[in-house]
């Protein structure tokens, strides 16, 4: 027997999200980060997808296609393939186009991990909780791809929990759209030993090559890492340690250069071993995991954080850490309002996270935390 579900908070979701496109797209800035996707995919639609990372030819694209050059696309090419349907229209239909595809993935995630318990099993508070995290403001403003880097975590987070370990590691592989919020998570489970994970993690990786190539033609292989390492010198390159919610950024933050690389090798992997001592097929191991991946990441711009929702959502099934939980979820855009510049400074809040999921309960049953 099916227990019935309100209509009442889907009608409410549904009308909320439509009125959120609606002012997204009134108030739809020339600046926003969403002009490279589209000059990106553009690019892919009319056959240009070898010259994709040609700084040139991407000036040329940006220029056709949107008011002004903006920021370099550096994203794998599946990336520049993802934001193909906005290109059905001119730029600010095309924006309106993805809110609604983030607002759908968005509505996926929180699906995926839904808390079953407390304070937070309403069917409408969790999605608008979810919504109205500062990371997740930030993405859909700017028209990011973070929300689809929480749906792909939130797929392996119900495919754990659900035994399906290769399908796991695919999903993680999807996640190598950004190579910094991937890589941990192969490594906590290469520690772990968890081999049908990492089986799944470089099928995943394979296929995003094969992708990379049918879209940008072999030399991909060879352009794009040369084009990353590039990235530093280049104008325009979004690379902004000041605006960076981790150790490189609290780093400059305090020292006002750049932390060394041995430096920030011994950080990601004392994260990873301390993460790997939580099995990362329960709930609270992969919370874990998401928060060592923001902790070790060398390259997090704020709407990255949008991760910490998968720990947040554990750590608010604990009552000794709720309040913790409205504090650290409201700690990001308080930062925002107050003064963007102090944003390393969410570093703080990714460890409290870390931390209470470290020490929280053991791991929850299957069928009670984090799920379908």
């Amino acid at each position: 027997m099916t227990r019935d579900r309100p209509i009442m908070p889907t009608i409410l979701w549904v009308g909320f999200c439509c009125a959120l496109a609606i002012v997204l797209y009134a108030s739809y800035g020339e600046d926003m980060d969403f002009r490279m996707f589209y000059s990106a995919a553009q690019m892919v639609r009319h056959g240009a997808g070898p010259h994709l990372y040609d700084l040139e030819q991407q000036r040329v694209y940006q220029l056709a296609y949107t008011p002004s050059a903006g920021l370099v696309y550096n994203y794998p090419p599946p990336v520049a393939a993802l934001y193909l349907p906005a290109t059905l229209g001119p730029l600010r239909t095309g924006y309106l186009i993805w809110t609604v595809v983030n607002l759908a993935m968005l509505s996926a995630a929180v699906a995926l991990l839904r808390p079953r318990y407390g304070p937070l099993a309403g069917s409408l508070y969790v999605p608008l909780l979810a919504l109205c995290f500062g990371p997740t403001v930030f993405a859909f403003v700017q028209g990011q791809i973070s929300v689809a880097v929480l749906l792909a975590y939130a797929l392996a987070a119900a495919a754990l929990r659900t035994g399906h370990q290769r399908l796991a590691g695919l999903a993680i592989a999807a996640t190598l759209v950004k190579p910094q919020l991937a890589f941990p998570v192969l490594a906590v489970t290469l520690l772990q030993r968890r081999w049908k994970v990492v089986h799944g993690w470089f099928l995943g990786g394979l296929a995003l090559c094969v992708a990379s190539v049918m879209m940008s033609g072999w030399r991909v292989i060879l352009d794009y890492p040369r084009f990353l390492a590039r990235m530093p010198s280049v104008q325009a390159s979004g690379i902004t340690p000041a605006m960076m919610a981790n150790a490189r950024g609290l780093y400059f933050l305090a020292f006002g250069v750049e932390p060394s690389a041995l430096l920030m090798a011994g950080v990601v992997l004392l994260v990873v071993a301390l993460a790997a001592r939580v099995p990362i097929t329960s709930d609270r191991g992969f919370a874990v995991t998401a928060a060592a991946s923001l902790l070790g990441s060398y390259h997090l711009n704020p709407h990255d954080l949008i991760l910490l929702l998968i720990p947040l959502a554990v750590i608010a099934g604990e009552p000794r850490y709720r309040w913790l939980a409205i504090v650290l979820w409201a700690a990001p855009l308080a930062v925002a309002v107050v003064s963007p510049a102090l944003f390393p400074l969410l570093l703080l809040v990714v460890i409290a996270t870390w931390i209470a999921c470290q020490t929280a309960g053991r791991a929850i049953p299957t069928g009670v935390g984090m799920g379908i």
